[in-house]
């Protein structure tokens, strides 16, 4: 079994001198692009194909780890 950690892949960006909100964090500090920070979700599959299968449109997978 495989447990993978998954969160938003939304991203944002900020106009000149606006700080990021709570929650949030920057991607890319030249372009001002912020992403959230959270939260994290925890998906499961016996393997990796399936596991992949299961991420969210609009998700990415952070990490993988077998239970």
């Amino acid at each position: 079994m495989l447990i993978g950690r998954v969160r938003s892949h939304e991203t944002r960006t900020l106009d000149e001198g606006e700080k990021p909100p709570a929650g949030w964090e920057f991607w890319n500090e030249t372009k001002r692009i912020i992403r959230p920070t959270g939260p994290v979700e925890e998906i499961e599959a016996d393997d990796m194909d399936v596991l992949l299968a299961k991420v969210p449109d609009g998700w990415q997978l952070l990490s993988v780890q077998q239970a």
